[in-house]
């Protein structure tokens, strides 16, 4: 019984863990996106991501962690700043 009873404490303890590392996920920035989280950050299509990528240079820096491919928000912000334009007075 004792056995049991600690068990049950492990796994209520584990649990509790579980739930905060989801909270701390869901409130915590994130340093890198996927390619469609990149894409709707910038307010473009995925596939404009991907041309950029694979075709047309002159889109932002990524990074490509196995078959994974990401991108920095540092990265995005310098792009998106780069490319601003201030309005016709």
């Amino acid at each position: 019984m004792r056995t049991e009873k600690s068990l049950g404490d492990v796994c209520a303890r584990l649990e509790g863990i579980a739930d905060e590392l989801k909270e701390l996920q869901r409130t915590q920035p994130r340093e890198y996106l996927n390619v469609e989280e990149a894409a709707a950050f910038m307010g473009l299509s995925k596939i404009q991501l991907d041309m950029w990528r694979t075709k047309t240079p002159g889109g932002p820096a990524w990074c490509k962690v196995g078959r994974r491919v990401l991108y920095c928000v540092n990265d995005l912000r310098t792009y998106m700043q780069a490319h601003r334009r201030e309005p016709l007075a």
